[in-house]
């Protein structure tokens, strides 16, 4: 399950020590590249039958970036959703790291948009229902508890 706080035991704010005792790290580089050209420290973890990232702050998981279609929402969001699916009255369009579709009902996700997005949308309107999810990151939405 995808949640606005991870997915499965890949939770925002679990230290690197709790994410060692309850998952399988495969990998850990306390300098990948990370987003904007800048480093981060990333845990490479087994979750199911697939491999998650998480990216580490301050010794806690700061997010968590799903690119398995395995991992849906409890409405069935996730990698491989269209914008077509996507779309309601809270819907609407971020530019940042990449083409986002941020929703209210799903205030701690962040579905990134693959290829097909014109380069000069500013609204949702502007992009085809047929363009997918590639990624979804996971920032645990403000008013979710931390652990």
């Amino acid at each position: 399950m995808l949640t606005d706080s991870g997915v499965g035991a890949l939770r925002i704010g679990s230290t690197v020590a709790d994410i060692r005792s309850r998952c399988l790290v495969l990998s850990e580089d306390p300098a990948a590249p990370g987003p904007e050209g800048q480093t981060e420290h990333r845990l490479v973890v087994v979750t199911g039958p697939t491999n998650t990232t998480a990216a580490i702050v301050d010794g806690r998981v700061w997010r968590v970036y799903v690119a398995s279609q395995l991992f849906r929402t409890s409405d069935s969001l996730g990698v491989g959703t269209t914008v077509g699916q996507l779309r309601g009255p809270d819907a609407r369009l971020a530019r940042g790291e990449g083409t986002f579709v941020l929703r209210t009902d799903h205030c701690g996700l962040s579905f990134q948009l693959g290829a097909g997005v014109p380069p000069t949308a500013q609204t949702l309107d502007a992009v085809p229902d047929s363009v997918r999810v590639e990624r979804v990151l996971v920032i645990r939405c403000p008013a979710t508890p931390q652990p």
